[in-house]
């Protein structure tokens, strides 16, 4: 056998020699956070409420399905350590967090121990947030970068814990995308922690705002951008100051991959706009759109009242739509508030059907289970979890289910193959 070897120069050793150099110059390169962490400290605090009870909890990362389903388990069924919800102060008497539609009065506590007492004066109903105006506080503010979070850029999150203020140095690992299309556009962020809290602002090195960790339906946490929360400041600031609501486009679409238009809502915003079925959605308010999960995402990022400009293909005709979101009527509903793992919680075994343990029946569809099952399944307490998670319908568009009927049909089916094939050979070895 004979090997060849390649002559080495030493201008291109030297080349080779720089270049490893510089890479580990570059690797080595550190972001200094520490201007950032101050201003941090000066307008983060922690919120609280009454019966805050099982949303004060740690919020789950995001992460892939495999990872997450040992975690689920362990965090669904088991007692939780109380973490309570960040905000941060976006003038010198309001401050921004995340809250449950029902809460009017809050706690505030700050970096130092202060507590102020406060009112929600108005909130979000897509992303959750709420601008709280505080009696007697006097904070410095956190400025807002409005430049969309590009990936690569090095970030800080920080909230309140037990022992003080907590600061987790991160990446924006990716540009803004349709990963939870409930809430808009919104950057997946690598932190170094496992779990942040609910409401902690994004900032850069500089300490601006570039965004807020909020938690969405799936019980996932994301980073919704400083525009975002720059609305909802604009909107508390009216002498009448309204929520911001869900808007409503009513259309449907049979496929997740397809966005062609299945069904038009009449009455409904499309409806008034002119969309007809069969109508191919190319792009809204100049996004190309390459799946319903993006239609989902643009029509989250609007609010009621909002117009988007849409292009459609209708056969050979490219077409330009204009429609004004009507308001959607499940405003609370759509976006759950913030719990450890949102609707992928634990669950409990009731009347043969998989139940959340919140008592929510209505909260996810969830389907019945074989009577073969029901004690495979159960644990000594009558609790379990399902093998699947299932999709939801969305925006009034309608997203694919997994076929879990048909799993656990087959699953019953070869749970009796088996029971038959041991009855059996009890019967062979009896004789």
């Amino acid at each position: 056998m004979s090997i060849a070897i390649k002559r080495m120069t030493l201008s291109s050793v030297l080349g080779v020699f720089l270049s490893l150099a510089a890479f580990s110059a570059s690797a080595q390169e550190m972001v200094d956070f520490r201007t950032a962490i101050d201003l941090s400290s000066n307008a983060v605090v922690q919120v609280d409420f009454a019966g805050d009870d099982l949303d004060d909890r740690i919020a789950m990362p995001r992460m892939r399905r495999a990872d997450l389903m040992p975690q689920a388990i362990l965090f669904g069924l088991a007692d939780q350590p109380r973490f309570p919800r960040a905000g941060f102060a976006i003038s010198g008497t309001t401050v921004v967090t995340p809250l449950p539609a029902a809460v009017t009065d809050v706690s505030v506590t700050t970096t130092d121990g202060a507590q102020y007492d406060g009112k929600v004066i108005v909130r979000d109903n897509v992303t959750g947030l709420a601008v709280v105006q505080l009696e007697n506080a006097s904070f410095i503010s956190l400025p807002l970068d409005f430049n969309a979070a590009q990936a690569g850029l090095p970030v800080v999150a920080s909230w309140i814990g037990s022992e003080g203020m907590i600061s987790d140095a991160g990446m924006v690992a990716s540009a803004p995308g349709a990963s939870e299309p409930a809430l808009g556009f919104t950057s997946s962020i690598d932190f170094g922690e496992s779990m942040q809290a609910v409401g902690s602002p994004v900032v850069n090195a500089n300490g601006s705002v570039v965004g807020v960790m909020v938690q969405g339906p799936s019980g996932g946490l994301h980073c919704v951008s400083a525009t975002q929360v720059n609305r909802l400041i604009d909107a508390s600031l009216g002498e009448n100051p309204i929520d911001l609501k869900r808007g409503l486009v009513g259309i449907q679409f049979d496929s997740n991959e397809v966005v062609s238009v299945a069904g038009v809502s009449p009455g409904s915003a499309a409806d008034t706009a002119g969309l007809k079925v069969g109508d191919q959605i190319v792009s809204i308010n100049e996004r190309r759109m390459d799946s319903v999960q993006q239609v989902l995402a643009a029509v989250a990022e609007a609010r009621s009242g909002d117009s988007l400009s849409l292009v459609v293909q209708r056969g050979d005709e490219v077409l330009n739509k204009t429609l004004t979101l009507t308001e959607h009527p499940q405003q609370v509903a759509a976006n759950p508030q913030p719990r450890v793992l949102g609707q992928r919680g634990g669950f409990k075994l009731q009347d043969g059907r998989l139940v959340p343990l919140d008592g929510d029946d209505a909260a996810v569809p969830v389907p019945q289970l074989p009577g073969g099952l029901q004690q495979w399944m159960a644990d000594p307490n009558g609790q379990a979890m399902p093998p699947i998670f299932w999709g939801q319908p969305i925006e009034g568009l309608q997203v694919e289910r997994s076929h879990l009927e048909d799993t656990l049909q087959d699953m019953k089916k070869r749970l009796d193959e088996l029971n038959e094939r041991l009855k059996d050979k009890d019967d062979k070895g009896g004789e």
